[in-house]
């Protein structure tokens, strides 16, 4: 593996503008692949979806369960 802090700013250029999955980028750097790192996501990009697919619309579980008590009158 080659430790070069450019390349991990590279790297992460790469993977912010989806030039390169995480995936690709270990494999570079001869190292395995990890679950889910084949798919696209911006991480400057939250709760917005990817290329990939929407995000997962259901709320946290702390707004669920806000939204399930009454409202105080």
């Amino acid at each position: 593996m080659r430790c070069c802090g450019a390349q991990f700013t590279v790297y992460g250029t790469a993977i912010q503008n989806e030039i390169l999955s995480p995936n690709e980028c270990r494999i570079r750097e001869g190292l395995n692949k990890r679950p889910g790192g084949d798919q696209y996501r911006n991480p400057a990009m939250t709760g917005t979806g990817d290329r990939n697919g929407p995000a997962d619309p259901t709320p946290p579980a702390s707004e669920q369960q806000a939204s399930a008590q009454p409202a105080e009158a």
